[in-house]
């Protein structure tokens, strides 16, 4: 995991459109635009970071609170393999 100038990264469920968070038209148009240009940022970004060699794991807020040795497991799992040469 690299964080660039002191940022965070995190993902809020919600905001960033999971399906078990964000329900389109139940919010509003106003929301629910703004939700799909979230995630087709998050998208955006995540193609620009893996042309650039990176290797991206969306990791949910949730996510890290229901079960978090899942969370590391991943994350050790992505470093290993990234070490090993055979992530793409």
């Amino acid at each position: 995991m690299a964080l660039a100038e002191g940022r965070t990264i995190r993902g809020q469920g919600f905001w960033h459109g999971h399906p078990s968070r964000h329900k389109p038209g139940r919010s509003g148009q106003y929301w629910d635009d703004k939700i799909a240009g979230n995630v087709a940022r998050d998208r955006e970004a995540d193609a620009a970071l893996r042309a650039g060699g990176w290797a991206v794991i969306r990791i949910w807020d949730f996510g890290i609170r229901r079960d978090l040795a899942d969370v590391v497991d991943r994350v050790s799992s992505a470093i290993a393999e990234r070490a090993s040469g055979s992530a793409t």
